[in-house]
């Protein structure tokens, strides 16, 4: 906390301690990022021959290492990005280089869409089952062309739930 000295217009020195008459505190805050960082763990896996058979076998990843290359943090940003801020993947590709440093190929995000997709079916199909089941839906259709040819959004909505 800083504490004035003296008085701004008759510079008379405040007594020390005292909080004088209608005292209070005034804020000033200043908000910041703090550095983007990323790790990159490299593990290493030795591959031996066998002297016996000839077959090379190559140790195996400690359990709880993810089995895919991306983490669960960069998988939430590849998601949030493409799904909630619809950048395409060029533009995610370069928001996780301008940011993190991150260079992933756009086969990568691809992939990554793919998996997101296949981890979120079953959720996707419960809430297809529960707005079918609803009370009341309401249903909206947007339509648009794309490369010569007509193409729907269909959106059913409830209280709780959307689907596209």
């Amino acid at each position: 906390m800083f504490v004035p000295q003296h008085c701004r217009h008759c510079r008379e020195a405040f007594p020390e301690g005292a909080g004088g008459y209608r005292s209070r505190v005034w804020r000033h805050q200043v908000v910041e990022l703090l550095p983007l960082a990323v790790r990159v763990t490299d593990y290493q896996m030795d591959v031996r021959r066998c002297a016996r058979c000839g077959t090379r076998t190559r140790a195996a990843l400690p359990q709880g290492v993810p089995r895919r290359p991306f983490g669960p943090r960069l998988v939430a940003v590849l998601a949030l990005l493409t799904g909630r801020y619809r950048l395409s993947r060029r533009e995610v590709r370069q928001v996780l280089q301008d940011l993190w440093g991150v260079r992933l190929s756009l086969g990568a995000v691809t992939a990554q869409e793919r998996a997101q997709s296949a981890a979120l079916a079953p959720v996707v199909a419960e809430v297809r089952t529960a707005v079918q089941q609803a009370d009341v839906v309401n249903v909206d259709e947007t339509g648009w062309r794309q490369e010569r040819q007509r193409a729907w959004l269909w959106t059913a909505v409830t209280a709780e739930l959307t689907v596209f």
